[in-house]
């Protein structure tokens, strides 16, 4: 990125155990830096009003998973999509400049 080969600026990189508390996705104040109620509460209302699109029914997906992916429950779908929770006890290591 630094060099100006990718068409990104920025990389977010999720890799809290427990997950991000506090972290950038929260719904802010401008001021103080706090969690806004309201904004909260706007944000789910719009989130509740938008359409329900199930992907099953997307004719472009349903191509996608059986040109490129040999269909939807082959080897390839699972290692390319689908991911594992690991819970903390099972994280054996982790970057020496990281503590939790």
């Amino acid at each position: 990125m630094r060099k100006g080969r990718v068409p990104y600026q920025l990389v977010e990189v999720l890799s809290c155990p427990g997950g991000c508390l506090s972290g950038r996705g929260q719904a802010e104040s401008e001021m103080g830096g706090r969690v806004d109620k309201a904004l909260v509460q706007q944000m789910e209302e719009v989130y509740s009003s938008l359409p329900v699109r199930l992907p099953e029914l997307n004719p472009i997906l349903n191509t996608l998973y059986q040109d490129w992916l040999q269909g939807q429950e082959s080897p390839q779908a699972r290692k390319l999509l689908h991911t594992e929770f690991r819970g903390q006890s099972q994280i054996h290591t982790q970057p020496p400049h990281m503590e939790w």
